[in-house]
């Protein structure tokens, strides 16, 4: 049985005291993992790949822009990704005092346009940054 048909037969993974929403969430990603793999691994450039896959992973549940970007970052090393709202990020431009939200967020995409289409590593600088 594969990885993904285990993972979505999972009966006591919330005893890993994961919560039952995010047990849903790891079952949800486990069962449209062969469509996310073939999207990562399509035979287009690294942004047409980058940005499918981050559609498609932000229409699963639990799964936000945040997520779906750090994934494309990490898995398919897009230099330009740009998980949105991160906190740590947010503080380290100095907008933690906007909050998490909207305006917030928007100041810092405005921002990283400047840093295209290396944003990835200016997330990386910026998270090295509060260390």
């Amino acid at each position: 049985m594969a990885g993904d048909a285990r993972l979505r037969k999972a009966e006591h993974i919330g005893e890993l005291g994961i919560l039952r929403t995010q047990v849903a969430a790891l079952q949800q990603l486990a069962a449209a993992w062969p469509e996310v793999e073939a999207l990562a691994e399509a035979s287009a450039s690294m942004d047409q790949r980058a940005e499918a896959l981050i559609a498609k992973l932000i229409t699963l549940p639990g799964c936000g822009p945040w997520t779906a970007h750090y994934i494309a970052m990490r898995w398919l090393g897009w230099p330009d990704a740009f998980p949105p709202g991160d906190v740590a990020v947010l503080k380290a431009l100095g907008l933690a005092h906007l909050g998490k939200g909207v305006r917030a967020e928007r100041e810092a995409e405005r921002r990283s346009q400047a840093w295209r289409p290396w944003r990835a590593y200016a997330v990386l600088r910026l998270w090295n940054a509060l260390n």
